[in-house]
C-alpha cells in the first residue's frame, strides 16, 4: 500500500494485523455539473466472490446505494460513471447481479473508459488475470452503455478526461476547472504576489 516506503517507517501510522493488513476504505465522490451527476470510479461493488473476498479481506457489503441517499440521489440519477481504471477494487462496483446475471448498476449512465484500459481489462494475462474480471465488465459494452475514448477528452465544458498511463496502461484522471474557484485561488496567490513585487520596485 505504501510503494517503496519501509515497514518500519509506515508502521508508525498505520498498524498491520497478524496477516499484515491493514484497514481501508473505499471512498467515492459524485461531481455534480451542468445538471449532471458524475461518480468518479465505484469501488468493489457486491459482487465479489468468496475468493475474492477472502483475498481482499472486505468485511462489509457495498455502500454505495446508501452513500448516494445520504446526498438525495439513487443510482438511476448517476449520468456519467468515470472509471479511471478497471480494476476491482475501482470498477467492482460498476455492475450489479440480477437474477444470476450482471447487468449495470447504473441503468442511465454512461461509462467513460479508455479505450486501452478496455482492451487490456479485456484480454488480461497471467499478471493481470485477477483484478481485471470480464465476464462481469462486458455488462457495460452488452447493454450499450460504455463509452470508449483514445487519450485526453472534454467530456463537459471544463471537465476533461486526462489519460495518464502508470498505475494501468490506460489510467486516466479526471480534471474539473471552476471558474469561481479559480478566481479565489488566483486571488489568494496574485495580491500577496502584486503587493511584493510593488514594495520590491
Amino acid at each position: 500500500m505504501f510503494g517503496v516506503v519501509p515497514k518500519i517507517i509506515w508502521s508508525k501510522l498505520v498498524v498491520a494485523d497478524d496477516d499484515n493488513l491493514i484497514k481501508m476504505q473505499t471512498n467515492l465522490f459524485v461531481v455534480t455539473a451542468y445538471r449532471k451527476n458524475i461518480l468518479l470510479d465505484t469501488g468493489f461493488g457486491d459482487c465479489l466472490t468468496d475468493k475474492e473476498k477472502k483475498i481482499y479481506a472486505t468485511t462489509d457489503d457495498s455502500g454505495i446505494d446508501k452513500g448516494l441517499a445520504d446526498i438525495e440521489l439513487t443510482p438511476d440519477d448517476i449520468d456519467i460513471v468515470f472509471l479511471t481504471h478497471l480494476h476491482t477494487d475501482h470498477a467492482g462496483g460498476a455492475i450489479k447481479e440480477e437474477a444470476g446475471k450482471f447487468v449495470p448498476r447504473f441503468n442511465n449512465a454512461k461509462y467513460i473508459v479508455q479505450k486501452q484500459e478496455w482492451d487490456e481489462a479485456m484480454n488480461p494475462n497471467e499478471r493481470t488475470v485477477a483484478v481485471y474480471i470480464p465476464r462481469r465488465l462486458k455488462a457495460l459494452e452488452e447493454a450499450d452503455q460504455l463509452q470508449l475514448i483514445d487519450g485526453d477528452a472534454e467530456l463537459l465544458p471544463g471537465i476533461k478526461a486526462i489519460k495518464t498511463g502508470g498505475h494501468t496502461p490506460g489510467h486516466q484522471a479526471f480534471e474539473a476547472e471552476s471558474e469561481k474557484r479559480l478566481a479565489e485561488i488566483r486571488k489568494i496567490i496574485e495580491e500577496p504576489l502584486a503587493g511584493w513585487i510593488q514594495e520590491m520596485s
